[in-house]
């Protein structure tokens, strides 16, 4: 049956079949509750800034006087947006710092700046983002091949809208499920707003916690239009309550977000993502 389409059904990711279902990040207006939405028009989830800061990346080395190094530690813990991370930063160089106020932004790019009135110490700015010392220079996307001289401020070399963590969508399923198949796709005449080089990832457990090596996990192949796995007989071995689709695509332009596509009459499968356990084929009409 080579020239066939097929549908996929009794989606498992409804909100009137799910335990729950939770995400790391979510903008105001546009929450995770939009993934779900039956409206028939455009919904959308846009992640906040799910900055996971660990004891391996959370210190800012910089100076505020000639050849004496200070070093600001950040809280450790996951954040839901970048307003609650530049809180953190913004505490941490504040308490190091000598009596400078800083000003945490993101520009227009979506790149880090951190700017000092460089009230404190004997005035100066730097950072010293090549010392090995300064663990959180990934996070926040500065290069690593030589120190910042003193300035008012200094952006950030590269985009980071997350963490090394990326976002999570995670489904509790009330009882362990073994669904046959995972699809999400944009918008008609849309591509997916994720990158080519992120990396996607299905994952199920037996407990809600993903930070470990779940029962499951597997790398989906990226495609601009649609994402997709499936198997006939189950996607793992044994059915299991926690689902999660993790992305991490920390240098977006675009930030990170997902629609929920119109049902058409070929695939039912009226909201987005989809984790379903029936796979009908049907041969496409001529």
């Amino acid at each position: 049956m080579a020239n066939c389409f097929k549908i996929f059904n009794l989606n498992f990711i409804d909100l009137d079949l799910l335990g729950s279902a939770t995400v790391t990040s979510e903008q105001a207006d546009f929450p995770d509750e939009d993934l779900y939405n039956r409206q028939r028009r455009s919904k959308t989830w846009r992640s906040n800034g799910n900055y996971e800061v660990f004891t391996t990346n959370q210190v800012i080395r910089f100076r505020e006087s000639v050849g004496v190094d200070l070093d600001a530690t950040i809280a450790l813990g996951a954040t839901t947006s970048f307003a609650v991370f530049a809180a953190r930063l913004k505490a941490a160089l504040e308490i190091a710092s000598g009596g400078s106020v800083f000003t945490i932004t993101q520009n227009s790019n979506l790149r880090i700046k951190i700017a000092s009135d460089r009230a404190g110490g004997g005035g100066l700015f730097e950072l010293r983002t090549a010392d090995a010392a300064f663990t959180a220079a990934d996070l926040i996307g500065y290069d690593t091949g030589s120190n910042l001289a003193d300035a008012a401020d200094h952006t950030a070399d590269f985009i980071r809208i997350h963490g090394t963590t990326g976002e999570r969508l995670i489904w509790d399923m009330g009882l362990p499920t073994n669904p046959k198949y995972f699809v999400t796709t944009a918008l008609r005449n849309e591509p997916l707003k994720i990158s080519p080089s992120a990396v996607l990832k299905l994952e199920g457990n037996h407990t809600n916690n993903f930070n470990g090596t779940p029962a499951f996990s597997k790398i989906l192949t990226y495609n601009d239009e649609l994402i997709f796995s499936s198997s006939e007989t189950g996607l793992h071995t044994e059915g299991l309550r926690y689902w999660s689709l993790q992305i991490i695509d920390r240098d977006s332009a675009i930030g990170l977000h997902l629609s929920r596509r119109f049902p058409t009459p070929r695939c039912i499968n009226p909201i987005l993502p989809a984790l379903g356990r029936q796979i009908q084929d049907r041969e496409r009409d001529r």
